[in-house]
């Protein structure tokens, strides 16, 4: 099945930023919806991406450039997939001497 030309070059957005990263990200979803009808329609982008660990994160992005709003929606995806690698891990902090320790358990 070939893919559309907006699903390839989202693909290769996503591909782009993963580089940029230095850690694989993959689109798992796409979706393009038009607000109105007319010729001035925004481009409301919804999209999910997932991790090599198999994370995934949802992203959405609304501009009147299909484009913009296609990229705005993966920053966004890929944020959101950050944020939750982050709240997964434990945080530390300095303990009184200097050594550090974790915060689990508080």
């Amino acid at each position: 099945m070939a893919q559309s030309a907006v699903s390839r070059f989202t693909e290769e957005q996503v591909e782009s930023l993963s580089k940029a990263l230095r850690e694989p990200n993959w689109l798992k979803e796409y979706r393009l919806e038009a607000l109105t009808g007319d010729s001035q329609a925004v481009a409301d982008v919804s999209v999910k991406v997932e991790d090599s660990a198999g994370l995934t994160a949802s992203g959405r992005g609304m501009k009147r450039d299909i484009v913009v709003a296609s990229v705005e929606a993966i920053v966004s995806g890929i944020n959101a997939l950050m944020a939750k690698k982050l709240q997964s891990q434990p945080s530390t902090t300095l303990a009184p001497q200097g050594e550090p320790t974790t915060m689990e358990g508080v």
